[in-house]
């Protein structure tokens, strides 16, 4: 049997936003330029401040830095001030950063915190703790991919640890790990493998984001209507003591910074419940992809605008897009999910997992479906269920999540807009997409062709025409055929 590897996650800052030239930020005449240059660090605080601070100057960041040095220059007058000379301009700096802050993050506006990046790389990252770091809008991320690389460690929650569950867990994720090892080794590939692994599966991921996002991920973790899994505000906590360290001013808490209200909501899978998704849930059982409404805001384009402007490229063409809306219930499971929340001009609002979860409904891809190992497969997820109520009843709900499988079943209400239809369904149509999440955009562009009675719509052939791949649409393929080759690709492009 194969043996697992417990890990928990770690999160370390190893890129920030810094200046490249310290010595423009300097003044040129200085006497204390060798001294300047040795301890002042241009970094994302200091940006942050300076730029916030040009708003209401007409000095450009290098001029005001110079003009603050010149200003402390001309405070020292005594030798008794040259006597640690050094960390007193990194304090006078300091006082100065603090007191623009106080200024700017204080009244809320909280874009001054945007001016300053950290990319933050996380190893042996549950599955479950970037459901929620990829959740907000203006995050990116690179995540090494299970549907290319062999999952190799997994996350025990510390509630379990030292008591009869926690062997009991593992000996559940090291039988699912096993069957999950065979099925890879007997060709199902790696992103049908995986559906049976739990969420507790661990990747590695790397982040990058304005000061403002880091701290939305910190107000999230304090609000009473979420409720977040141990190893998830552990991982938040990491993360928020890692920028902190580089920029400790930018993520105090004054008051309006941190008020939510000011953050462009994020889907929130850890909600207590989703009564409005709830409710569409109850109105539409078992539907895999339902059309709730379509909107063109009176923009009413005809065929031969639509045509025109997509194949000409028309920037303002792909702006009137962004007035047309569709929305889409959707089932997809949750490694299907953890892919749609990566498209961030997609609008999300998922069911909560917590009311997900007590439906045993999942999903079989269909190279499983078709093997050997079906029936394993369903006694396994059946096993993982098992454990997965032990947990939330003898332990809690949150700690239980860890092990849901990937392959658990959650509802979506999915907003794209009129840019996404033709930009970026494309992409997921395509034959090379991921089967699950390419079956539901085709079903998204089939309603859209043909509309649906709950909308009202009656549908839009144009449209939902250029939601196919390229090589339908324009003749051309972006994708790699060299080895794997699509049959549109054989069909289109291929000579007999």
């Amino acid at each position: 049997m194969s043996i697992i590897t417990i890990a928990d996650p770690s999160f370390e800052v190893v890129g920030t936003t810094m200046s490249v030239d310290k010595s423009r930020f300097i003044p040129s005449e200085s006497r204390f330029k060798d001294l300047f240059l040795e301890n002042l660090e241009i970094g994302p605080q200091v940006f942050d401040a300076l730029c916030a601070a040009g708003t209401h100057s007409e000095k450009d960041v290098f001029e005001l830095m110079k003009h603050k040095l010149r200003q402390f220059e001309n405070g020292i007058n005594t030798s008794q001030d040259y006597h640690n000379l050094g960390e007193s301009v990194k304090e006078y700096v300091s006082n100065y950063t603090l007191k623009v802050f106080r200024n700017t993050l204080a009244r809320g506006h909280i874009d001054v915190a945007d001016m300053g990046t950290y990319l933050v790389v996380g190893r042996n990252v549950p599955r479950l703790v970037t459901l929620f770091l990829c959740s907000p809008h203006y995050l990116s991320h690179e995540q090494q991919s299970l549907r290319y690389t062999k999952a190799n460690s997994f996350h025990i929650p510390n509630a379990l640890r030292g008591k009869p569950l926690e062997e009991e867990a593992r000996a559940i994720i090291t039988q699912a790990y096993s069957l999950y090892s065979r099925m890879v080794e007997r060709g199902i590939p790696l992103e049908d493998a995986r559906s049976i692994l739990p969420l507790a599966v661990n990747s590695n991921i790397t982040s990058t984001g304005g000061g403002r996002e880091y701290t939305y991920l910190g107000i999230l973790s304090r609000s009473p209507h979420i409720v977040l899994p141990q190893v998830v505000k552990d991982s938040v906590d990491q993360i928020l003591k890692s920028v902190s360290r580089i920029a400790p001013q930018v993520f105090l808490d004054y008051g309006p910074n941190y008020d939510i209200r000011r953050y462009y909501p994020s889907p929130q899978f850890f909600a207590k419940t989703n009564h409005f998704v709830n409710k569409l849930i109850a109105q539409n059982k078992g539907e895999r992809v339902v059309l709730l409404g379509f909107h063109d805001n009176g923009l009413k384009l005809s065929k031969q605008e639509v045509e025109e402007g997509v194949r000409s490229g028309d920037p303002a063409f792909f702006t009137n897009l962004l007035h047309i809306r569709a929305v889409f219930l959707v089932k997809l499971s949750l490694e299907a999910a953890h892919q749609a929340i990566r498209h961030r001009t997609w609008n999300h609002d998922f069911e909560s997992l917590y009311d997900a979860a007590e439906r045993f409904e999942y999903m079989v891809p269909p190279s499983i479906q078709s093997s050997d190992f079906l029936t394993e497969y369903h006694a396994m997820q059946s096993e993982m269920r098992e454990l997965y109520m032990k947990v939330r009843d003898e332990v809690s709900r949150s700690e239980s999540l860890l092990f849901l499988t990937n392959a658990h079943y959650v509802y979506d209400v999915m907003e794209i807009d009129g840019w996404n239809m033709i930009g970026n369904l494309p992409l997921r149509t395509c034959e090379k997409a991921q089967w699950e999440i390419r079956g539901i955009a085709k079903l998204m562009a089939s309603r859209l062709a043909w509309g649906s009675v709950q909308s009202g719509f009656t549908g839009d052939k144009t449209l939902s025409f250029y939601t196919l791949p390229t090589c339908q649409t324009f003749g051309v393929c972006y994708e790699d055929n060299s080895k794997d080759v699509c049959p549109i690709y054989r069909h289109k492009f291929l000579k007999a």
